[in-house]
């Protein structure tokens, strides 16, 4: 939803901005995030979900349940950052950070979420875990070098693209989901490596 949002805006000022006069385009830009706001709040489903999320960033403590899906994901966060702070420059080792995790959780008595095999829910906590300070200095370098080549290179959906996956990674361990992973890596590459003939496609208008 960020992400949309963030597109929705760009989307909006790139149409107003050949439309209309320099101060109507900032008065419509003020404007349509409230409208967009109101319209969230007036949706069932979104408005449940922001109320839920209210609830459920109370109970994060040993007993919050798997299906609290804020409160469990704050909880597992708090035990990966003190698990980096024992271990930040090296790691746990590839392939070990839910392991790690779960072993952290069972000595803390978080009982649903082991039962339930809570995993990081964070792609940069879960690199740092894995491999290290490397590991996550690689990967957020990985990220500004996309982010730089395609705002320098003006290919607008591959910046999208890279967007929409770095706010994934903060809310999930979305690289290590395969179909993810292989579905953002063709994509990317596709943005990366296309011919020089093509790239005015990639603007938004």
């Amino acid at each position: 939803m960020i992400v949309l949002f963030l597109f929705f805006l760009i989307l909006l000022w790139k149409k107003i901005a050949s439309l209309f006069k320099s101060y109507l385009k900032y008065v419509l830009l003020f404007l349509s995030p409230l409208v967009l706001l109101l319209f969230f709040l007036f949706t069932p489903g979104i408005r449940n979900r922001v109320l839920e999320t209210q609830n459920e960033l109370t109970e994060i403590g040993s007993d919050v349940d798997f299906d609290n899906s804020t409160g469990s994901r704050l909880a597992a966060w708090a035990v990966e950052w003190d698990l980096i702070m024992q271990n930040s420059w090296k790691g746990y080792g590839i392939g070990n950070a839910n392991d790690v995790l779960l072993n952290e959780l069972r000595n803390k008595n978080y009982t649903d979420l082991v039962e339930n095999k809570m995993h990081t829910h964070q792609q940069f906590f879960h690199t740092w875990l894995d491999l290290g300070l490397l590991g996550l200095i690689s990967l957020l370098a990985l990220f500004a070098f996309l982010f730089y080549y395609f705002i320098k290179n003006k290919i607008e959906m591959g910046t999208w693209a890279t967007l929409l996956l770095f706010v994934y990674c903060l809310t999930d361990d979305a690289l290590e989901v395969q179909a993810i992973l292989v579905f953002f890596i063709l994509l990317i590459t596709l943005y990366l490596f296309q011919p020089t003939t093509y790239q005015n496609k990639n603007k938004l208008f």
